[in-house]
């Protein structure tokens, strides 16, 4: 059936025993926007979880704003989840991504190359308001502006958006 709200498949059912597709199963419902996954009892008692986690395993995320405080955290949580870490910030957050694009989220192409192949994207690039203007535009207005649009150019469904008080 189809979700009433969004018209998308509801229930994506896997009748195999093979891991693989199985796998491939769970990549087309987390595409699908599907985020409660029910394995029943498929393959034997914990093995549906390992399957899922190994099929979650490995999604690339970018992650804006990557060498904040925040940003920075979040990295080191994915990349520890076994999540490939795309980072995009105005300096190079070294190893504690897999990538590193280095530039001004304000530059749309910029934005458009670092979300390219990725699965989702973790927005926190910005500034806070004891900025300039000129600044405070550019990285929260523009910035934010860049990162929905490329997501949306470039069919990425998993977006989320951190915001902070005093802006």
């Amino acid at each position: 059936g189809a979700c009433p709200a969004s018209g998308r498949p509801a229930t994506i059912l896997a009748t195999t025993f093979e891991e693989a597709v199985s796998i491939a199963a769970i990549h087309a419902a987390l595409d699908a926007g599907i985020n409660f996954l029910d394995t029943s009892d498929h393959y034997g008692h914990g093995e549906n979880q390992k399957i899922i986690a190994r099929a979650i395993k490995g999604r690339r995320v970018l992650v804006t704003g990557a060498a904040g405080r925040v940003g920075t955290f979040v990295t080191r949580g994915l990349r520890a989840g076994g999540h490939r870490v795309r980072a995009l910030d105005i300096i190079d957050v070294g190893d504690a991504a897999d990538e590193t694009f280095v530039g001004d989220i304000g530059d749309f192409d910029l934005m458009r190359r670092a979300m390219d192949g990725v699965n989702a994207v973790i927005h926190l690039g910005g500034n806070a308001g004891d900025r300039p203007w000129a600044e405070i535009r550019n990285n929260n207005y523009v910035g934010c502006y860049n990162a929905y649009e490329a997501a949306r150019e470039l069919g990425v469904r998993r977006f989320v958006f951190a915001s902070r008080a005093g802006l």
